[in-house]
């Protein structure tokens, strides 16, 4: 966990940063509605039923402190590409963002120009060292777990490669302990809060698509987003999660805690 901590008599300044991957949809299938008696609900008319419209997201968090509310980036995976023909939605010629699946190339580019500039910019003025925790999603490439090789070599080999002039902070990069989602935070709450905030999409301008829509409306939430709060909370659950790991010797056959709400 990040925090104040000593090294050879130095203190260190180490902020934690966890970062994954989440599809958003348009609209959830299945599901139970409560309505009250002699109410008919009337039918939810969608772009298409089986294949709502989606978008995956890289997400960035870190613990709240005094000088950061604990976000640090959200983003949709796209790629620029130019419009081939006119269409009610954009002009042939034109440039738009395209959603696109998240490959192992796309991940690094991604942490290499966005995550890793935003998280030193967010921190530099008081964090010494950045920790930087990614999963282990075999989908990516491969190796992101193995020091010796893979995506975690390579993006430690960058951030070690940087000059030392044109960065005030350290990065390093670990792997998320295998089989253990409760040890990312955005796995752990996060997702489900911003989940949540968003809600469904069911309207759209007439100059946007469904996806575009999506991406909107994720957006909007993370921004309104209450991070300090939300984000405290999460990495203090976090802390007890890692102590009913050290009970349970390494295991994970335990309830996840959590901070009990206050009553008001």
């Amino acid at each position: 966990m990040g925090g104040i901590q000593t090294l050879n008599g130095e203190c260190l300044s180490v902020v934690e940063i966890h970062i994954d991957e989440k599809w958003f949809v348009s609209n959830r299938q299945g599901g139970t509605v409560l309505v009250p008696p002699g109410v008919n609900l009337k039918p939810k008319a969608v772009a298409n039923k089986r294949h709502p419209a989606q978008e995956i997201f890289l997400a960035a968090i870190a613990e709240p402190r005094p000088q950061h509310n604990g976000k640090i980036a959200m983003l949709p995976v796209t790629e620029s590409v130019v419009a081939k023909n006119n269409t009610n939605k954009r002009k042939r010629g034109e440039i738009y963002e395209k959603s696109v699946t998240m490959t192992k190339t796309r991940f690094i580019l991604m942490i290499k120009s966005s995550i890793v500039p935003l998280a030193v910019r967010s921190v530099h003025t008081w964090a010494t060292h950045i920790v930087i925790q990614m999963d282990n999603a075999g989908g990516h490439g491969g190796g992101r777990s193995d020091m010796s090789k893979g995506t975690l070599l390579e993006l430690q080999s960058w951030v070690d490669d940087l000059s030392i002039e044109s960065r005030q902070t350290i990065c390093k990069f670990v792997s998320q302990p295998a089989r253990s989602p409760d040890l990312n935070v955005l796995d752990l709450g996060a997702w489900w809060s911003l989940e949540k905030a968003v809600g469904e999409v069911s309207t759209k301008s007439d100059s946007e698509t469904w996806t575009e829509a999506v991406r909107k409306k994720v957006l909007c939430a993370w921004n309104k987003w209450d991070s300090g709060i939300k984000c405290a909370k999460i990495f203090s659950t976090l802390k007890l999660v890692w102590e009913k790991i050290r009970e349970h010797q390494g295991g994970n056959d335990f309830i996840i805690p959590h901070q009990l709400k206050k009553k008001k």
